[in-house]
């Protein structure tokens, strides 16, 4: 196992230095599955979602006296099953050896314990970062059935609707707005309406305002330049959402998902070729259920220094787990 953290110093370490602010290389995070989607937590190993059926043409005409019942619906259930994930990171203090970081090490014995140094914040917060965008990038791209080690751990939401397309409100083949995956011009535009058209009676009787397009940035970028293009003040107001920046379509919140545009282009995703890099999908928060046994991962981590290795150690273990409720609450753009 390697250290976390290796040094490429384009100058000679020349003695003593001055450690100025540093500047973390720009990382992707996607949305925090655990505040946006429905969380169960506590599950250890699987959880039970219980749905009731629904109870239809139970009005009958009155001719008589007496009681005679109608109607039955059955409560169905599904099941969530979270998998064990495990973060094992090390540093050896060595890497720092003639560098300016050396100023920030301890003395003594103790020098190659990082912990309380600038050194530990610097691995710490590089960990955090990865596991703000592996969490939302698995839970919407892994397949248990792939031999990837990262994007075979559990099946994400995507293999879900791939599994299940016959139950979806509606697919919208996103190569039909495309060239050569480049959107057309207004190609968002047009993929939008259709969904919108086709999502069925169920998921069209839930409020706008309860509805979220989950969209790729390029979908959203290309609604904006739709928008803009218009000329109209009409359009250039619907750029404004209460008074902030951001996208509505008919009413329904834009949520662009940052974290799709490095994983659908990742030729290790099961999900590349299946699903657009244009994706979109129109489903309500409620419906994209997430479980796991805690509710911060990345919080949950410990830290220790072993005296013999003398390295430090980072490790992190957590169950974590994707479900969707209901697919005719789904209509997908792949």
């Amino acid at each position: 196992m390697a250290s976390a953290l290796t040094t490429s110093f384009s100058h000679t370490y020349g003695g003593k230095e001055i450690l100025e602010p540093i500047f973390y290389s720009p990382q992707v995070e996607g949305l925090d599955p655990f505040a946006v989607y429905q969380v169960l937590d506590n599950v250890k190993t699987s959880a039970s979602i219980y749905i009731p059926g629904k109870l239809q043409k139970i009005l009958r005409e009155k001719s008589s006296c007496g009681f005679s019942a109608v109607g039955t619906a059955a409560i169905s259930d599904k099941t969530v099953t979270v998998k064990k994930l495990a973060l094992n990171v090390e540093m050896c203090e060595d890497e720092f050896d003639s560098t300016i970081f050396a100023e920030a090490r301890r003395a003594g014995v103790m020098i190659d314990d990082i912990r309380g140094t600038v050194i530990e914040d610097m691995v710490r917060n590089v960990i955090v970062a990865s596991m703000r965008e592996d969490i939302p990038t698995l839970v919407w791209n892994g397949d248990d059935a792939d031999a990837d080690s990262f994007y075979g751990i559990m099946d994400g939401y995507f293999q879900l609707m791939l599994e299940n397309t016959a139950s979806l409100a509606h697919i919208e083949t996103m190569s039909t707005h495309e060239t050569a995956e480049v959107l057309d011009s207004d190609g968002a535009l047009t993929a939008l309406r259709n969904i919108y058209a086709g999502q069925g009676a169920v998921l069209e009787a839930i409020p706008e305002t309860q509805k979220r397009f989950y969209v790729a940035p390029s979908v959203y970028n290309n609604l904006l330049t739709s928008l803009e293009n218009t000329g109209a003040s009409a359009g250039i107001e619907r750029i404004q959402r209460n008074g902030n920046q951001g996208l509505s379509f008919r009413g329904i919140e834009i949520v662009k998902m940052y974290t799709w545009t490095a994983a659908l282009a990742d030729t290790s995703n099961p999900q590349d070729g299946n699903i657009s890099p244009n994706a979109i999908v129109l489903t309500i928060p409620e419906n994209l259920v997430i479980a796991s046994d805690v509710r911060s991962p990345e919080s949950e981590m410990k830290v220790w220094f072993d005296e013999k290795d003398e390295k430090v150690y980072f490790k992190s273990r957590f169950m974590l787990g994707a479900q969707i409720v209901h697919y005719d609450l789904v209509a997908l753009g792949k």
